[in-house]
């Protein structure tokens, strides 16, 4: 996710075009872009996959305070 933010902040050309528009990027801009619409999808499982094991290791009432 960071690689993302740090595109935006360094790449000024970004504000004026979408990295995914072909004819207006190159290959690293729209490669960068396109890797981190895997980082939410990943970050959610783990954060449910270590939700899980956390609950079951420490019971329901250690999980709660996180909510």
């Amino acid at each position: 996710m960071s690689l993302d933010h740090v595109r935006d902040y360094f790449h000024a050309f970004s504000y004026l075009h979408d990295p995914t528009d072909l004819p207006h990027t190159s290959a690293p801009i729209f490669l960068t872009r396109w890797i981190t619409h895997y980082c939410a999808p990943t970050f959610m499982l783990l954060a449910g996959i270590s939700a899980c094991l956390y609950g079951g290791k420490n019971g329901k009432k250690a999980l709660s305070y996180f909510c």
